[in-house]
């Protein structure tokens, strides 16, 4: 019930008949996306007549990956909640890391840039974040 099937690109039907176990046992399948993968049949093949939980994009599988097992975890509640508080926790210590890194680097035009880079990119998910109310 607790296992998690991936199929990613390839040409043949290998890896159908195991997706199918894990779900059939109560298991979370994930296929990549066909129509963007190097080689979409094996995902496709996967994706015929089992009605897999997740079709994503390749870079989208492993943060997937990380918000299902960080539910299903010993210390997980089975909610939503826990993999969003995870990542408000991250997010928090990641802008504690660059409040330090300000303080120890002052006046350090790479590490001003490193700072003003990343800067953005936590506003921007800050932002989507809010579109989500």
């Amino acid at each position: 019930r607790n296992a998690i099937g991936v199929i990613l690109t390839g040409m043949m039907r290998d890896g159908t008949l195991g997706l199918r176990a894990i779900s059939d046992a109560g298991g979370t399948t994930i296929v990549q996306n066909p129509e963007s993968a190097e080689a979409g049949a094996m995902p496709r093949n996967a994706m015929r007549g089992l009605g897999v939980d997740f079709c994503l994009e390749l870079q989208d599988i492993g943060p997937a990956l990380d918000l299902l097992v960080r539910r299903a975890g010993p210390h997980a509640q089975g909610a939503l909640e826990t993999g969003l508080a995870f990542s408000v926790r991250l997010q928090s210590q990641r802008a504690d890391l660059f409040a330090k890194l300000h303080a120890q680097s002052a006046g350090n035009a790479k590490t001003a840039q490193l700072l003003a880079g990343e800067i953005a990119a936590l506003e921007l998910h800050r932002a989507k974040l809010r579109q989500l109310r």
